[in-house]
């Protein structure tokens, strides 16, 4: 399931950047939520493949020749002003160049013991390529950003998605995480 990154899959990423861009503007355009959204003050956060297209949605251009031999094609959304990375999704496929076009703040909060998305091709990558990235590293795993697992049967079912490096506490990774967004986008969404 979460090892299956065969071509006819990954060449589809780009609709995920579609459909945030499409939900924030059926959003901005309803009476309830409009009245609730400032749009000067727009963020980003996104875990494992959601990570992948805050990059995208920053202007990252994820160039298909790299993968699949296709063309490039930006789906940078202006609005949103600020990202927010768990566990980013796997960088190989951006053109190196365009990362060092995204100009919006970003923080790549990376999981060090990351089994799905290794860190060196993912969280730690964009945030060496992207100018002015800043990186968190925490001992967590992968799927340590998801909510707690329930005991016995939540971890039987979820197996990999509910296990955790040795002496991580799901709900205090939470706190933290949170906090560190909730200063980040303070600072950068003024």
């Amino acid at each position: 399931m979460f090892g299956d990154l065969r071509p006819e899959y990954r060449a589809r990423l780009w609709e995920r950047s579609l459909d945030v861009s499409f939900a924030l503007t059926e959003l901005l355009k309803d009476p309830v939520w409009s009245s609730r959204i400032d749009p000067a003050r727009i963020g980003f956060v996104g875990h494992s493949f959601g990570g992948w297209t805050g990059v995208s949605l920053a202007g990252g251009l994820y160039d298909y020749a790299r993968q699949l031999q296709h063309g490039k094609a930006s789906y940078k959304d202006q609005r949103i002003r600020a990202f927010y990375a768990m566990a980013g999704g796997v960088a190989a496929g951006f053109d190196p160049v365009s990362l060092q076009g995204v100009t919006a703040p970003m923080v790549f909060d990376t999981a060090k013991f990351d089994t799905v998305l290794a860190p060196q091709a993912g969280s730690s990558l964009f945030a060496q390529l992207i100018p002015g990235a800043r990186e968190i590293v925490r001992d967590v795993g992968h799927f340590s950003y998801g909510p707690s697992c329930r005991p016995v049967i939540g971890k039987l079912l979820a197996g990999q998605v509910c296990t955790d490096p040795d002496g991580v506490v799901r709900n205090d990774l939470h706190v933290k995480v949170s906090a560190d967004a909730t200063a980040f986008f303070a600072a950068s969404l003024k």
